[in-house]
C-alpha cells in the first residue's frame, strides 16, 4: 500500500508543477534575502528616488527641457542595451537533476521550454518600464507614434532574449579567454542590432525595427533548438542559476565583505582628532556635536545627504511649480527621518549610554543635529523653487517659507519623539 501511494505520489509531479515550484522556491529565497535588510527607513530611502523620479516624469512632459530636444534618438536606445547585454536565460537546474531529469530527455526538454518561456516574460517587464520612460524622448520631442514604440520594445525583447539564450550556449562550450572573447562579440553584434535602425531615416526605422524584431526572435528559436539538442552544457546550467540565486545576496554584501584579507588603518576625511566645535558646555549642544562628528566622519551619511541635495535640486528645477512644492515640501521631511534615525542610533550605542543623559538633552540634541543638517537642503530647495517661479522676490519668500516650515517639521518630530516616550514608560 505504501508502495502504490509513492507510485501516485510520483506521477502527480509533472514538469509544469516541477517548473512552478522551482520558481516560487527562488523568489521566496530572494524575499528572504532582502527580507533581512529592508525596513520602513529604507523603504524611505527607495522612496525618495521614486518620489524625484515622478515627478520629474510629469514635468517632462509638460515642459520638456532643453537638452532633451537635443538628444538624438540613438540615445534613447542606451537603456535597452543594458538589458540586451545583462539579460540571462534561466534554466533553473539544480544538481540534483543529475539522478533524474538528465536521462530523462523529455523532462529535461521541459524545463527548458519553460525556462525561455520564464525569461520572455521576465524580459517583457523591465523592457515595458524602459520604454514608458522613455515616452517623453520618443513621443513628446521626436514625434514617434505608439505604433513605433512598440517596435522598438519588440525589437529590445527579441535582441535581449536572443542574447540571453547565445550566452548561455557560449557559457557552455568555451571557458577562458575564449568563452570572454565570444561574449564579447555577442554583446557588440547585440548593441549594433539596436543602435544602427536609429541612425536612418525616418521612413525606414519602422521597417527595420521590425526586421530587428523578428530577426531577434528567429535567432533566438533557433539558438534554443540547438540548446534543447546538445546535453553537454548541464554543469554550465547549474552554475549559472547558483550564480542567478546568490546575485540579490551578492549585490547586498558587496561593500560589507572584505575579498582580501588586508589590515586597513582608516581615517576619516574630516574631524580626525577629538577637538571641540562649539564653546558651550551644555549636555544637549555636547551629545549634539558628538552626534554630528559621527554623522560626517561616516562616509555613507555623507553620501545620503548629498544625494538628497544634489538629486532635490535637480528635480526642483526641471520641475512644473506644483512638483516644486511637493517636493520643497517632501525632500526635508526625508530628511529629517535620515538625521532622527541617525541621533537614536547614535544614543544607543554603549559608550553613549554609560553617561545617562537626561530626555531632555536628549530631544533638545535631536532638535539641534536636525536644525543643522536639514537646513541647508530645506532653505536651498525652497530658494530654488521660489527663484524658478517668481524671480528675485520668490526667492527670499521660498527660503522664509522653508525656514518656517522646517521649524514647524522639527518641532513636531519633537514632539513625536516625547508622545513615543510616554508611551513606552
Amino acid at each position: 500500500m505504501t508502495s502504490s501511494g509513492n507510485n501516485s505520489a510520483a506521477r502527480a509531479w509533472t514538469i509544469r508543477r516541477l517548473f512552478r515550484k522551482r520558481v516560487a522556491r527562488f523568489w521566496k529565497e530572494q524575499r528572504q534575502v532582502w527580507g533581512t535588510v529592508v525596513d520602513w527607513v529604507v523603504l524611505c530611502y527607495l522612496l525618495f528616488p521614486a518620489l524625484i523620479g515622478g515627478v520629474v516624469y510629469a514635468g517632462w512632459w509638460a515642459d520638456p527641457p532643453a537638452w532633451m530636444a537635443s538628444a538624438p534618438l540613438w540615445a534613447a536606445q542606451l537603456p535597452p542595451m543594458l538589458l540586451a547585454v545583462g539579460a540571462r536565460f534561466r534554466t533553473f537546474a539544480e544538481d540534483a537533476d543529475m539522478l533524474f531529469l538528465v536521462q530523462r530527455g523529455e523532462w529535461r526538454r521541459g524545463l527548458l521550454l519553460y525556462g525561455f518561456a520564464y525569461t520572455a516574460a521576465g524580459l517583457a517587464v523591465p523592457g515595458l518600464l524602459i520604454y514608458a520612460l522613455l515616452l517623453p524622448v520618443l513621443m513628446g520631442v521626436h514625434g514617434m507614434q505608439l505604433s513605433h514604440v512598440a517596435l522598438l520594445l519588440a525589437a529590445a525583447w527579441s535582441v535581449s532574449l536572443a542574447g540571453a539564450v547565445w550566452r548561455n550556449r557560449i557559457h557552455g562550450r568555451f571557458r577562458g579567454w575564449r568563452k570572454e572573447a565570444c561574449i564579447g562579440a555577442v554583446n557588440v553584434m547585440l548593441i549594433l542590432a539596436l543602435l544602427l535602425p536609429s541612425l536612418l531615416s525616418a521612413g525606414a526605422q519602422a521597417a527595420a525595427w521590425l526586421g530587428c524584431a523578428l530577426a531577434g526572435v528567429g535567432a533566438a528559436l533557433l539558438l534554443l533548438r540547438g540548446k534543447l539538442r546538445q546535453d553537454g552544457d548541464f554543469a554550465s546550467d547549474v552554475r549559472l542559476e547558483h550564480l542567478a540565486r546568490l546575485s540579490g545576496t551578492a549585490l547586498l554584501v558587496r561593500d560589507v565583505v572584505q575579498r582580501k584579507p588586508l589590515i586597513r588603518l582608516d581615517k576619516p576625511l574630516v574631524f580626525r582628532r577629538s577637538q571641540r566645535l562649539f564653546r558651550s558646555g551644555a549636555p544637549s549642544v555636547v551629545l549634539a556635536e558628538s552626534a554630528l562628528k559621527s554623522f560626517l566622519r561616516q562616509w555613507l551619511m555623507i553620501r545620503y545627504w548629498i544625494s538628497f541635495l544634489s538629486l532635490g535640486l535637480f528635480a526642483v528645477s526641471q520641475s512644473p511649480l506644483f512638483a516644486q512644492i511637493a517636493l520643497a515640501l517632501g525632500i526635508p521631511l526625508l530628511v529629517n527621518m535620515m538625521i532622527q534615525n541617525h541621533i537614536l542610533n547614535f544614543a544607543g550605542e554603549a559608550f553613549v549610554r554609560q553617561f545617562r543623559w537626561e530626555d531632555g538633552n536628549l530631544r533638545k540634541a535631536g532638535e539641534r543635529l536636525r536644525l543643522w543638517l536639514v537646513a541647508p537642503i530645506a532653505l536651498m530647495l525652497g530658494a530654488v523653487a521660489g527663484y524658478d517661479a517668481f524671480g528675485f522676490l520668490g526667492l527670499m519668500a521660498g527660503t522664509l517659507l522653508s525656514a518656517a516650515y522646517l521649524w514647524f517639521v522639527n518641532n513636531l518630530t519633537s514632539a513625536f519623539g516625547r508622545l513615543r516616550a510616554t508611551r513606552s514608560d
